[in-house]
């Protein structure tokens, strides 16, 4: 809910940025133009980080930990021993990522 809160909030600011920064005459030819452009710009917003930002995560793969005692970390940092366990406990890309990881390491 607190999220849905911030949402409007944030357009409403870029609505009246917008609405601030745009000419007058602009303004008094086309009255819903504000609007219109806040959307786009919100359309454009969650494109990026629901659609784009995971498919260049997804190519280019995990190259950091995301959860646990190394988050943040480098998988090529992360000791031989915890890559097992991810391997052994866990499923999805963490593992995929260890095993990617692993098979680097023993291929040097």
């Amino acid at each position: 809910m607190r999220y849905i809160l911030l949402m409007i909030v944030v357009l409403y600011f870029v609505y009246k940025g917008i609405e601030f920064l745009l000419p007058s005459s602009w303004l008094e030819a086309n009255p819903d133009l504000p609007l219109t452009l806040t959307i786009y710009m919100y359309i454009i917003f969650l494109a990026y980080f629901i659609i784009w930002k995971p498919i260049v995560k997804f190519i280019k793969g995990n190259s950091e930990v995301e959860f646990g005692k190394y988050k943040g970390e480098k998988w090529e940092n992360v000791p031989e021993n915890y890559l097992r366990w991810v391997i052994d406990n866990l499923d999805g890309a963490e593992k995929d990522a260890a095993i990617k990881e692993l098979e680097k390491r023993t291929l040097k």
